[in-house]
């Protein structure tokens, strides 16, 4: 009779394990990665150009939507984007637009406002 309970104890033992085992999963990786590269959060870690000061620690929050915002301390700005292989065009509220060259290598986001000298280099913050 202790054989049969021992062995019925060890049957419940290993269903509960496959039970845990085969729900598992990766999920929580999978939520926090966008399916394309250019969307989410970017930080400008290096500019060049004018107000150099000004745009570092700039976080840029790119939308599946189109929808964009641009944030640094309590600074807030809102807008969209459309963008092609090369070239993100951004419009600001207020009518506030912008022409980039992009590049999008090694986690790295490079803007090259085509209109000045600003140069700027977004990492994943």
């Amino acid at each position: 009779m202790k054989s049969l309970s021992r062995f019925n104890y060890l049957a419940y033992l290993l269903i509960v394990s496959l039970v845990f085992a085969a729900c598992s999963s990766d999920d929580e990786g999978d939520a926090a990665e966008p399916q394309d590269p250019f969307l989410g959060a970017w930080i400008i870690t290096e500019a060049e150009g004018a107000f150099v000061d000004d745009n570092v620690g700039t976080t840029y929050t790119f939308s599946e939507d189109g929808s964009l915002v641009i944030e640094k301390g309590l600074l807030r700005s809102t807008g969209t984007y459309t963008r092609n292989t090369t070239i993100i065009e951004i419009v600001l509220t207020g009518d506030f637009e912008f022409v980039y060259d992009y590049t999008l290598a090694n986690n790295q986001l490079t803007l090259d406002n085509q209109d000045n000298d600003q140069k700027f280099l977004l990492t994943r913050p």
